[in-house]
Order: C-alpha cells, then sequence, then structure tokens
C-alpha cells in the first residue's frame, strides 16, 4: 500500500524558508479577507511553520496548531517561543475530527495535507462545526500535475473533487484561487 502520510523523520524540510517562495502568505492572506481573527486552527500544522507566519500577519490571534502526530506537536513545545508565550497551542488529533468547541475559529488552514487525508469528508464536517458562522477554511495542497517535488501523483487531490467534498461537508460558498504555480488554492465559507 502507498504510504501517504508525511514522515516525521523528515521535519526540517517543513522549516526550509523556501516554502514561503512557492506558498507565500503574503498571496494568499489577503484573499481570506479577514477581520481581527482571534482564532486561527493550523490542521496538520507539522512544525508550525505556518503558524507562526499567520502570527505575523494577525498578531492579535491564538493559533491551535494541530498534528497527528506526537513528535510534531513535542517539536513545537521545545522549539517554538510562541508556544512559551501560550500564543501557539499545539494539540494532538486523531485525522478526523478537531479537538476544539464547536464555532470558536475565524479560520481552519490545511496546507499540504489534503493528499494525505483518509476520510476527508469526516474531517471537512467537523472543521465545519469549528468554525464560526462566516468564517473560512483555506485548503493549499499539490496540484495534481508533475512537479519537481511533493508527493505521487496518484494521491493528489483534484480542486474540483476537493470542491465537491466542501460542498458536501455543508460550506456555503467555495472558491478557487489560481494564484500558485504547483499547488491550488480554495476556500470554503461556513453560512
Amino acid at each position: 500500500m502507498l504510504e501517504i502520510k508525511f514522515n516525521p523523520k523528515k521535519l526540517a524540510k517543513l522549516n526550509n524558508p523556501d516554502r514561503l517562495l512557492s506558498q507565500n502568505p503574503d498571496v494568499f492572506w489577503p484573499l481570506l479577507e479577514l477581520k481581527n481573527p482571534e482564532v486561527i486552527v493550523d490542521i496538520g500544522c507539522g512544525t508550525g511553520f505556518f503558524s507562526v507566519e499567520f502570527f505575523k500577519r494577525a498578531p492579535g490571534s491564538k493559533v491551535f496548531g494541530l498534528d497527528l502526530s506526537p513528535i510534531m506537536i513535542d517539536w513545537i513545545k521545545e522549539n517554538r517561543p510562541e508556544y512559551q508565550s501560550k500564543k501557539l497551542v499545539p494539540l494532538e488529533m486523531p485525522e478526523d475530527s478537531l479537538p476544539l468547541e464547536a464555532q470558536t475559529a475565524d479560520l481552519a488552514v490545511m496546507i499540504n495535507l489534503h493528499h494525505e487525508l483518509h476520510n476527508p469528508d469526516g474531517l471537512l464536517v467537523d472543521i465545519l462545526r469549528v468554525l464560526k458562522p462566516g468564517a473560512k477554511l483555506l485548503i493549499i495542497d499539490w496540484k495534481a500535475k508533475p512537479t519537481e517535488a511533493g508527493p505521487p501523483l496518484e494521491i493528489r487531490a483534484k480542486v474540483p473533487v476537493v470542491i465537491e467534498q466542501l460542498k458536501l461537508a455543508g460550506f456555503a460558498e467555495t472558491i478557487e484561487h489560481p494564484v500558485f504555480d504547483d499547488f491550488f488554492m480554495v476556500t470554503g465559507t461556513k453560512a
């Protein structure tokens, strides 16, 4: 069986600053049209690389960094000063649910995670539960085309499938934002 989960032994790749060139938050953040988000949920946060970027753009926010790997959660606790200041809260999660109260988040984010999910439908329904009304989910992942890096083509998600999954989960508005060469960006909004 083809392994679809990221290998935690390669976590140094997650902290490579070159990621900011190919998935630049300065490109995608304005498209979210957020007004002072208080709670951001970074699902599949890995080492918290993008969690820290969210603080730069929403300094008054609290970020929950969720990952199913205890290795990643421990790495955040040991290496991210934002954890010490209680602005970044790393939590271990199962794959298809979030350990958070209903209607608490202004934004949920999944970057390079969707292709790893065994049950995206279940997770998307639970993300909708955690979002406040009018809040958004941002999904950025590898396009289903050959690229120099990234996961095998056969496990990459296709945008029409992701949009259909969002609609079936109950997201009211879904939009594809064609902003990156090797990655797709889709947002869904809770009614």
